[in-house]
């Protein structure tokens, strides 16, 4: 089931399974732009420290070689982490559909043919006192 926003467009709406949901994309981008940033501040400071006697140009290239392919594994792993997030919500949904549900109807089923038994009894015996012509006290079946 999907929810919908005010517009009608649908909140956790996929154009692809690689996708992030509509409803998630502040969060995803959130996240990966910190750990960019992270690993950008990681990076830069490395390669500083370790070519530092390098040609500049040389530092620079290592430098951006390193942002994008982590950028590339970052996105990766940003992915990862939102669908981790989502993974026990989906989980509990799919119990709740395939089990839950299903284990309450069998239980309010039960429920009222019991009820329905403890009626139709009670009403036998009030029938069968009224054709015998004898007082029939005894109070219905509770509900409930």
């Amino acid at each position: 089931m999907s929810r919908a926003k005010s517009d009608g467009e649908p909140t956790d709406r996929r154009e692809s399974i690689w996708s992030i949901p509509v409803s998630w994309r502040v969060a995803y981008f959130a996240l990966f732009s910190i750990l960019h940033l992270l690993a950008t501040c990681v990076i830069v400071w490395y390669e500083i420290e370790n070519r530092g006697d390098s040609h500049p140009v040389e530092v620079l290239l290592s430098i951006a070689e390193g942002v994008s392919v982590t950028g590339l594994a970052l996105a990766v792993t940003t992915v990862a982490i939102m669908e981790g997030i989502q993974l026990p919500m989906v989980l509990a949904n799919y119990i709740r559909v395939k089990l839950v549900e299903p284990a309450k109807e069998r239980l309010r089923e039960q429920g009222r043919s019991t009820a329905n038994a403890a009626w139709r009894e009670w009403n036998a015996r009030r029938m069968k006192a009224e054709e015998e012509g004898t007082p029939f006290d005894e109070p219905p079946p509770e509900l409930g």
